[in-house]
């Protein structure tokens, strides 16, 4: 795919996939390419108003969570153990909401963000899309889609003002139809795909990386196994205190790779793929339940499920090399990561089907 601008646009709904964890590879590259004036990052207050909305919603939770935590785990108090106390150690609420906030703000400095302001754009072009349901609106959550609306006509009046393309990343099919046929918007469905736009128009070196990363399919796919295997899964059912008993994951399909990041010697590769999993949870069986009249008191047995399941996951490679004229050597392996496995491989088994 030929590089077609360097200015980039990226939806809210990009930023919450990657969890607003501003540490993550593919926001860290495009921060630095966007510091560095290789990229320009535009983007606008509906966008900056979201994600700090975003952010303090998920804060709100978080801290809510640890707060039930340490309620049901207040007999660790008494564990004299440094580890174990500072699960307990004050949290000022305020400053953890600044502090993250913080963080976006920081990320938007350090990009140089041209943040775009509504005050240009005609409510009567955002209505008019409503009522004829032009995308970014359609036949479901038209409503919903207002704050897009605004985003992309403000988008569409700086783009024809300055005669410029704009990449807009998302996943959103309304706002990539919206892009589709328009003379400067530019729709592209991640961000880890448009740095790999960028990188294959800059240099070889992205090409020669890929034609690595597929002929070496089958150790790729032993270590992500291996990654996933090694993390373990957790039941997000509703099944009360079920645990997983056995585990397997086989990785099927691996699409096409995407150079996110490039240095002299390494580089940072993201590819996406399918894995079948295979798990046997067991847990209480609540309703096989036996009244000991002396105790007063109900016991429980318990019973196993077996978990076949099939999902789309993201692996980020790390690959060290050496490349002089115009080829690369000691191409290897240094790590794989799989997002959104920190705590566990996700499945769901409920007790009853």
């Amino acid at each position: 795919m030929e590089l077609e601008t360097r200015n980039v646009f990226v939806d809210t709904e990009s930023f919450v996939g990657y969890g607003l964890n501003f540490q993550h590879s593919a926001l860290k590259a495009f921060q630095a390419l966007c510091g560095g004036g290789r990229l320009f990052h535009i983007t606008t207050t509906v966008v900056k108003h979201e994600v700090e909305s975003q952010i303090t919603e998920s804060i709100h939770e978080a801290l809510c969570s640890l707060k039930m935590f340490r309620r049901k785990a207040r007999v660790l108090t008494g564990i004299r153990n440094e580890a174990t106390q500072a699960l307990f150690s004050e949290i000022d609420d305020g400053h953890v909401l600044k502090d993250s906030l913080e963080v976006f703000a920081e990320f938007l400095r350090s990009t140089k963000a041209n943040v775009l302001q509504l005050s240009g754009v005609d409510p009567e072009s955002v209505l008019n899309r409503y009522f004829s349901r032009r995308p970014p609106f359609g036949d479901g959550k038209k409503k919903a889609e207002f704050p897009d609306a605004f985003s992309l006509s403000a988008l569409e009046q700086y783009a024809e003002e300055q005669n410029v393309k704009i990449y807009v990343v998302s996943r959103d099919q309304d706002l990539g139809h919206a892009c589709a046929g328009h003379k400067y918007l530019v729709s592209i469905d991640s961000l880890e795909r448009l740095l790999d736009t960028y990188n294959a128009h800059e240099s070889a070196l992205s090409g020669l990386l890929k034609k690595f990363i597929g002929e070496n399919q089958v150790v790729l796919k032993e270590k992500i196994v291996e990654r996933m295997e090694e993390a373990g899964a957790i039941n997000e059912g509703a099944w009360e205190d079920s645990e997983v008993e056995t585990f397997r994951v086989n990785v099927a399909d691996l699409y096409e790779p995407a150079v996110v990041n490039m240095r002299e010697e390494s580089a940072v590769v993201a590819i996406d793929f399918d894995a079948e999993i295979e798990a046997t949870v067991r847990g209480p069986d609540w309703d096989a339940r036996e009244y000991d009249s002396e105790d007063r008191s109900f016991s429980f047995g318990s019973k196993s499920k077996h978990c076949l399941d099939a999902g789309g996951f993201t692996a980020e490679v790390e690959l060290a090399f050496k490349y002089s004229d115009g080829k690369i050597e000691d191409c290897e392996i240094e790590g794989v990561f799989v997002a959104g496995i920190t705590w566990g491989v996700p499945i769901s088994v409920e007790e009853n089907d």
